[in-house]
This record gives C-alpha cells, sequence and structure tokens, in this order.
C-alpha cells in the first residue's frame, strides 16, 4: 500500500535560500507515515484500542532536488517488510511535475503504549501496512550507524521545553536543531542533501546532554551524549558537497 500526503512548502519549512530545510522533509514523511498507520488502524487515535504506538529508531534522506519556498510536493510512503525486532518504511517526495526530489528509508519499533516497553511485532500488525517490494535505496545494506573513532568539538546543551513533543522527549526531527549548537563555522547554515539519524535513548526536558562533532572518511557526524558520554542518546551523520 502507497499512501501520499500533500504539502506546500511554507515560510517556517524553508533557509534563508528559500529552500526546503530537512527538518521539513523528516516531518512530511513522518505525517506521511501517520497517515498510512490511521489507514491501517494503528494511528494516534486508535491507541487506546490497540495500546500499539511506533519509535523511530532510525532514518535516512537523500536530496535530489531540492523544493524551494512556495513548491506542491507530495510524501509518499509504505511498509517495506520487517525483522524479527523492526519494521522498515520507505518514502518518496514528489514535485508537482511528478519528479522525486527526495528519498528516504527508516526504521521502526512498535511500543506498548501501556508499559512503554518494545511489543511483539506480529504478522497480524504488518500485514494491514501491505508491504511492498520497492526499495528507495536499493543498495543500502542497511545495518546500525556506527561512532566516528574520535570527535574534534564538544559543547554542553540544556534541553529546553521548545524541543518537546506530546510524548515528553525531544521530537525525532528536532535533533537537527541542535547541529548549529556544536558544528564549525565553515559548516553553519548548510542543508546537507545527504543526511543519516539513529535514535537511541530518549532526551527529556530539563537535560543537559553533551554534543560532540566529529569527521572521518569525508563524513561529518554529530552525537548527543550524557554528560559523562557513557549513554548515547543519538547520533546523526551527514555528507556536503
Amino acid at each position: 500500500m502507497f499512501v501520499g500526503q500533500d504539502f506546500v512548502v511554507g515560510f517556517r519549512h524553508i533557509d534563508k535560500n528559500f529552500e526546503l530545510l530537512n527538518r521539513a522533509i523528516l516531518g512530511y514523511f513522518e505525517d506521511a507515515a501517520g497517515a498510512h498507520s490511521a489507514k491501517v488502524g494503528y494511528g494516534l487515535w486508535d491507541i487506546p484500542k490497540t495500546h500499539l504506538t511506533w519509535f523511530l529508531i532510525s532514518v535516512k534522506v537523500k536530496v535530489i532536488k531540492r523544493p524551494v519556498y512556495g513548491d506542491k510536493v507530495t510524501a509518499v510512503t509504505w511498509s517495506r517488510g520487517r525483522n524479527r525486532l523492526y519494521a522498515f518504511r520507505d518514502y518518496e517526495l514528489k514535485n508537482e511535475a511528478g519528479e522525486v526530489v527526495a528519498i528516504g528509508t527508516s526504521s521502526w519499533i512498535p511500543i506498548d503504549a501501556r508499559t512503554m516497553t518494545v511489543m511483539r511485532l506480529t504478522d497480524e500488525i504488518t500485514e494491514r501496512y501491505e508491504t511492498e517490494d520497492k526499495r528507495s535505496f536499493p543498495d543500502d545494506k542497511g545495518g546500525r550507524l556506527r561512532e566516528p573513532k574520535a570527535y574534534s568539538l564538544s559543547t554542553e546543551f540544556r534541553i529546553g521545553a521548545s524541543l518537546m513533543d506530546f510524548n515528553n522527549h525531544v521530537h525525532n526531527t528536532r535533533y537537527l536543531d541542535l547541529l548549529p549548537e556544536i558544528l564549525p563555522k565553515e559548516l553553519q547554515g548548510s542543508e546537507p542533501d545527504e543526511i543519516e539519524l539513529f535514535y537511541k535513548n530518549q532526551v527529556r526536558y530539563g537535560e543537559t546532554v553533551k554534543l560532540l562533532y566529529g569527521e572521518e572518511n569525508g563524513s561529518h557526524y554529530v552525537a548527543v551524549k550524557s554528560l559523562d558520554e557513557s549513554e548515547l542518546h543519538a547520533l546523526i551523520r551527514f555528507e556536503v558537497d
């Protein structure tokens, strides 16, 4: 099952060049995923009955042609199957002419909303989503995003209320808002065309985290960790031209 949702690129979705932000693309993809879940009976309004909610584990996005202010775009998503623990979901962002301007892939884990513990991923759940045999990244072998061997910059950052979502933790898309707090000056303000995020442990309101930046093999990394660096909250990797 392919599910699409239409958007118009607005003021809050663009950078200083009037181009679509990566955070907005992630938001469009997430909204389309929510529409898919609602369509098959596992949406937000269904949680009191199903007790099922989804936590995003990883997402990767590649921008092919960046939309600009005023463009009409459609985010299309579909289920790509599962393994024992994770469900996989892919995306395409299309412009008004039907061209694919961005692609994405993601992995999700089912959570029991009553206990906030991992729920067993059953055939009944996945069959409702009607898996499609299509991959946005045909050559991607998957696998967990790994930290670089070393970091060159670090800073502390206190998590404020503006980053919270309805689950009372930092929203998936808002981790990108932490990048300006740590990136070197030459990378400030850039919107990389390829970006990957891995989420491990939630960050909640009032926590002070450590942000670390490093570069390895042409890729740039930002880690969000506990102050003593013993716990990884999230890891972001991106490439710039």
